[in-house]
């Protein structure tokens, strides 16, 4: 496709809006001279003759159908930014003080060179003698245009430029009357606007009509199946926000035209450095309040007739809706907007062909495409494909959807049919597929806490009878931001209000703590109830409501564990189907009934070979994770009443559940809050349940659940891994030597730790070294002299620093966390410790943290000793020293290297001090002793920094056992040594350094 300039643009509007061309032809009838006045005096007549231009388009405008005004009003920009460079050029007097300014107009200029035509609007012969006026505008107009602007102008011009630029909006919608704001200089995503033009409180998009409508009489349709397509979806206004969920004696759902509140969002354009699947790219990107405008500036721009706009959001975000609201609010005198459900046609077709088939759907009858578009005269087709990552589930190849639709416009185009198109997805999968560059593209934006108030506000006012009628208080805006994570996503927020419209219940859990799990508990099991009495002509009664309700529970949570144990963020309906008939008895009864009908469940759907291809998804991940939280404590439950662990083996042996780390925390909170006696049993059957899987004695029988293919190993790994971590969140600490029943528990868990890493992925075994901390003590029953086994235990503690994981397995790049080192040496200390080889992973922390001990000769000072001394310390730990010292050496090397731990934060002390205080301990009698106290004591105020360094302690005490030993018989010293070891236990005691010049 050919780009014109700004000539072609102007001579474009002249012809194609009937201008008087006096002053065009008075400029054209003569050649600039070379000097400064003449070239200046020409510059002085094309700006008049822009003016011409500009002064006539509203009315030319306001004239115009949709698609003509587009390519006006895209041309007209150009203009505008032409006129006020010639503005500031004409301004600016070279030669007065101040910096050279020109670089600044001479890159402007260089973006007026290209504007895309349009080609159902000649832009060639534009009438008679118009090629010969472009041809003349360039010969003149450039050379002098180019030595004007890029002359060097003062500051003083270029910061008057600047204001103009920022305000160049404002300009141009003054010009333009009642055509929407001017479109974005040439390279920038239109992110450029008025903080005032935004609504952060507009509704259902509402002034979208007001500002891309009324500027002329609509054309009469030639086509009664074209006018019915335009009409139908203003029906949907007066539709609720959600089907299926009110009835009539519940509280009122909003309909669409009061209940929707225009969301924030964030734009970009699409190019080879986009992450559109990554969140946090996304949250680096502009963020907007204005929707209304961002669309009227989109739908009356050649943007959107050459390219999709994209729409990311998540689940729950109101895309659909934002869709329903579209094809609802575009004006009908100038567009005919078309929906098309994705889910709902073909997955193999063409797009033009879905489009027929969405159109048959809804009218009826087959029109072909091109006979719908010629029965709407003068309205431009808006196509709106709604959920592509429904089509994204049925594969095949349509990872290049996009590209077919940028085709489909093309050619639309060149058969002066064109049409805009808008795409929704989820932004999980936006790499999945092939996005054409140069696409504009937004994410819709969570609530924040005015539009959740102002929901709230509808919500309120929609109820109000219905409140007085149940006596009832409205729901106010601090009840919902107690759960703003959930409050921020349009459809669970209406879940919170569903849930308080039953006894006021959100807001009452204000005056007592409610905990997390108590509230998704409550959430659930009352939409629930609420859905079985819907299902009943009559009230079925209290008790079998629950019944029913809790059998819907289950149903719902074999979809979270089909998620979960597949380590997916949806699950296929015929996944679903299989592992129903495993785990529910009751299921084949219901296999056929619909997931939709909740609506916190996204129910997707690809036609594939003319079947529907379901998959399910949760609206917010965390209803999920607690559904699986739960149905593993059920299981546990079970496993100590029936002493029948096949279901929970079958549960916890494909996912670790430290994977998902709000699913150990909900079942943290389940166990926390779980009854005596199970509360007391439990210890003791999640020891048995562990080391009867570790001799090899499995569950009498298979239950048959298989979500994925694991070896029996893998699995085995996956269900101890996840045994140990509910132990360490029944008890503070569990010691191996119990939980194992051995007399070797440092080995015992090598081999337990061996099994894991063997098994586990390179990212579950990382987590797992994150959610359970080890430490190595003495044991209280070290085994007697003769006795097989070690003096060593170790204690496991469950972690706070358990990180948030999503589910990893929905996207083609997984997301890899970035470690500085500290991670391997973590890994290494959660299986082994730190010895022999693994020193060397330290040494490698210390050379990525300091890297000026690369190059000693670099640095200097105390710092720089430190450095070396410390990977000195770790070399001679691992068995390789680098250079033979002397008793003073070694000992300097030691003071430096107290000196480097005592400027090192918690975390990488935690990491070095125990390398540091095992090398003291072997080399302690080759050091001068008069100098070990003070040395000793250095380091035990470094270990009182971190808490419950048991192991360090005793190493530490053990050298000055070695110091009393080496000179039992002078009075003098061992008085030194008694002094030491007092301070030693002060130190311990209190918790702090005591020691002048020590970090306090």
């Amino acid at each position: 496709m050919r780009a014109y300039g700004w000539t072609q643009c102007l001579v474009f509007l002249i012809r194609t809006g009937d201008l008087e061309t006096d002053r065009l032809e008075e400029l054209l009838s003569g050649e600039p001279g070379a000097s400064a006045k003449e070239q200046r005096d020409f510059c002085g007549q094309l700006r008049r003759a822009l003016q011409d231009v500009m002064d006539a388009f509203p009315a030319r405008a306001v004239a115009s159908d949709a698609t003509s005004r587009a390519a006006a009003t895209h041309a007209m920009c150009h203009l505008v930014r032409l006129a006020v460079c010639i503005d500031v050029s004409l301004e600016g007097r070279p030669g007065e003080d101040g910096e050279p300014g020109g670089g600044t107009f001479a890159a402007l200029f260089t973006e007026f060179g290209r504007v895309r035509p349009s080609a159902w609007l000649p832009w060639g012969p534009v009438g008679l003698g118009g090629a010969d006026w472009v041809r003349k505008l360039e010969t003149l107009a450039n050379p002098v245009l180019s030595r004007a602007v890029r002359q060097d102008l003062p500051v003083a011009a270029a910061l008057r430029y600047d204001e103009w630029r920022r305000s160049i909006g404002e300009y141009a919608r003054e010009l333009f009357f009642r055509v929407p704001p001017a479109h974005p200089t040439a390279g920038s995503t239109g992110d450029e606007h008025d903080e005032g033009a935004g609504n952060a409180e507009g509704i259902a998009l509402a002034a979208l009509d007001r500002m891309l409508g009324g500027f002329r009489e609509p054309a009469p349709y030639h086509s009664p199946l074209s006018e019915s397509l335009a009409w139908a979806p203003a029906r949907t206004l007066t539709q609720p926000l959600v089907a299926g969920v009110g009835d009539l004696a519940g509280p009122v759902i909003p309909d669409l035209a009061v209940g929707y509140v225009n969301p924030a969002f964030r734009t970009a354009v699409y190019s080879s450095r986009s992450s559109p699947h990554v969140d946090r790219w996304w949250d680096q990107q502009p963020l907007r309040d204005d929707l209304e405008a961002f669309l009227t500036w989109h739908f009356t721009s050649l943007d959107a007739l050459t390219r999709p706009l994209l729409v990311h959001g998540h689940p729950g975000s109101g895309k659909s809706l934002l869709t329903r609201l579209l094809a609802a609010r575009l004006p009908g005198a100038d567009y005919l907007p078309i929906r098309v459900e994705l889910r709902s046609v073909s997955a193999a077709a063409s797009v033009r062909a879905q489009i027929e088939e969405a159109i048959a759907a809804q009218l009826g009858e087959s029109p072909r495409w091109a006979e719908v578009v010629r029965g709407a005269p003068d309205r431009m087709p808006v196509v709106l494909l709604d959920g592509l990552d429904e089509l994204l589930q049925a594969g095949g190849e349509n990872w290049r959807y996009l590209e077919q639709v940028v085709a489909f416009q093309e050619r639309e185009f060149l058969n002066r049919r064109p049409v805009a198109v808008l795409v929704t997805s989820r932004t999980v999968v936006a790499d999945r597929v092939e996005i054409p560059r140069g696409c504009h593209m937004i994410r819709l934006e969570p609530f924040d806490e005015p539009r959740i108030a102002r929901w709230l506000e509808i919500w309120n006012d929609a109820n109000q009878q219905y409140f007085a009628d149940e006596r009832l208080r409205p729901l106010d805006t601090a009840a919902a931001l107690q759960y703003s994570e959930l409050a921020c996503q349009p459809l669970l927020l209406l879940l919170l209000a569903l849930y308080d419209s039953t006894g006021n219940g959100l807001a009452r859990t204000r005056d007592r703590q409610v905990s997390g799990v108590e509230l998704y508990e409550r959430l659930i099991r009352e939409f629930l109830i609420r859905q079985v009495h819907k299902g009943h002509r009559r009230d079925p009664g209290p008790s079998s409501t629950m019944v029913d309700a809790e059998t819907e529970m289950r149903r719902l949570s074999v979809v979270a564990l089909g998620m979960f144990n597949r380590g997916t963020q949806s699950v296929y309906a015929e996944a679903v189907e299989a592992d129903g008939q495993v785990l529910l008895d009751e299921w084949e009864e219901w296999s056929d009934r619909d997931f939709g009908r909740f609506f916190f469940i996204h129910e997707a759907q690809a036609m594939v070979r003319g079947s529907a291809r379901k998959t399910f998804e949760f609206l917010h991940a965390t209803l999920g994770e607690y559904l699986v939280a739960r149905s593993i404590w059920l299981a546990l439950k079970e496993t100590a009443e029936q002493r029948d662990c096949r279901r929970l083996y079958a549960l916890m042996s494909f996912t670790p559940l430290v994977e998902r780390s709000q699913v150990a925390e909900n079942l943290a909170e389940l166990l926390d809050a779980t009854e005596q006696p199970l509360r007391g049993e439990l210890p003791g059957l999640l020891d048995r349940l562990l080391r009867d899987a570790l001799d090899g004695i499995r569950p009498g029988g298979k239950l048959g659940y298989e979500p994925r293919k694991l070896s029996g190993l893998t699995r085995l790994a996956c269900y101890t891994a996840n045994l140990v971590v509910i132990r360490t969140m029944v008890d503070a600490e569990v010691r191996v030597s119990a939980l194992l029943r051995t007399r070797t528990p440092t080995e015992a868990w090598r081999r337990l730790t061996g099994l894991w890493e063997s098994q586990l992925d390179a990212m579950s075994w990382d987590v797992m070294s994150r959610a359970i901390s080890t430490e190595r003590i003495l044991a209280e029953d070290a085994p007697a002299k003769g006795e097989s086994g070690t003096g060593a235990d170790v204690v496991l503690r469950r972690s706070s620093q358990l990180p948030h994981q999503q589910a990893r397995r929905d996207s083609v790049v997984r997301p890899v966390s970035v470690d500085n080192g500290l991670g391997l040496v973590r890994r290494a200390e959660f299986g082994r410790g730190l010895e022999d080889e693994q020193l060397l992973l330290a040494m490698g922390i210390a050379l990525a943290t300091f890297p000026e001990a690369l190059g000693p000769e670099q640095v200097s000072g105390c710092r720089a000793a430190g450095v070396r001394a410390l990977i000195d310390i770790l070399l001679a730990g691992a068995a390789r020293p680098v250079e033979r010292l002397d008793a003073p050496g070694r000992l300097q090397r030691f003071l430096d290297c107290v000196g480097l731990l005592d400027e090192l934060q918690e975390d990488l002390l935690a990491v070095f001090l125990p390398a540091v205080v095992r090398r003291l301990d072997r080399e302690v009698r080759r050091l001068p002793l008069e100098h070990v106290p003070h040395l000793l004591l250095s380091l035990a105020t470094q270990t009182a920094r971190l808490s419950d360094r048991y192991e360090e302690r005793y190493v530490l005490r053990r050298c000055l056992t070695h110091l009393r030993e080496h000179a039992s018989e002078d009075a003098e010293w061992l008085s030194k040594v008694k002094q030491t070891g007092a301070e030693l236990d002060e130190i311990f005691l209190a918790g702090r350094p005591h020691l002048t010049g020590s970090r306090r």
